[in-house]
């Protein structure tokens, strides 16, 4: 038997790894949203002491934007170091379709696949065949990824959904803007690479990187409106870019 009752609740006696403790996390966001994360919530959800949850974090605020961190890995699909973890089989713009033998292999396991640019970066911008998705396309992972994570976790990307301690406003909100700067990257990438685009369409008048923050800044707004897709911005930057 692994739980012994404690002051009523039962408690696990067999350790819990850092990461289950941020599965539970990422289950009670999912659930209540960012706002039901706490000390006790969690220890309770994982039946350990709280006295045990300290040995991992140092209190409310760290344990929060752990948890951010969490679930923006999930929703990407990355590692503890921005690695990608597992591919997107729907993904339209993989060019796979030629390969049939490649159903049946582990494609992160290829050698062969270095010469396609696709797993030596460690964040969103070396997302698997990133050279082979015209900008469009990428706009579009980025917009669909986030939006199942948005319908995974409720209320995680809303304006009032953080309880912080003012001592981890800054911290989380600097959290957030790290993987928002992981997007941006992944789409000034995905621009770079894209050879449809017209030479002239940047300007001091139209800077990219201006172009590239109205795009990213759009997307949010559609996330927050809960909209179901973004062809009305892909047509406007279509329009924009080719």
């Amino acid at each position: 038997m692994n739980t012994v009752r404690y002051g009523g609740d039962l408690i696990n006696k067999v350790v819990t790894s850092k990461e289950e403790i941020l599965k539970a996390c990422r289950e009670i966001v999912s659930e209540e949203g960012i706002s039901a994360i706490s000390m006790r919530a969690v220890a309770q959800r994982c039946h350990i002491a709280l006295g045990s949850l300290y040995y991992y974090f140092s209190g409310k605020d760290e344990l929060i934007l752990k948890t951010i961190e969490s679930v923006w890995q999930d929703i990407f699909h990355m590692d503890a170091q921005g690695r990608e973890v597992q591919d997107e089989p729907d993904l339209q713009s993989r060019e796979v379709q030629d390969e049939p033998d490649l159903q049946s292999r582990e494609v992160q396991d290829e050698p062969d696949l270095q010469s396609r640019g696709a797993q030596d970066e460690p964040d969103l911008k070396g997302r698997p065949c990133r050279q082979t998705m015209s900008f469009p396309e990428t706009v579009k992972w980025i917009f669909e990824s986030v939006r199942r994570g948005a319908e995974e976790y409720p209320n995680f990307f809303t304006t009032h959904s953080l309880s912080f301690a003012d001592s981890g406003k800054s911290q989380a909100k600097n959290t957030m803007d790290a993987y928002l700067g992981h997007m941006k990257s992944g789409m000034a990438e995905a621009l770079k690479s894209d050879k449809a685009v017209r030479k002239d369409v940047f300007s001091e008048a139209f800077p990219e990187n201006e172009f590239l923050d109205f795009v990213l800044a759009s997307i949010i707004v559609l996330l927050l409106q809960r909209k179901e897709d973004c062809r009305v911005l892909l047509q406007m930057v279509r329009k924009t870019i080719y």
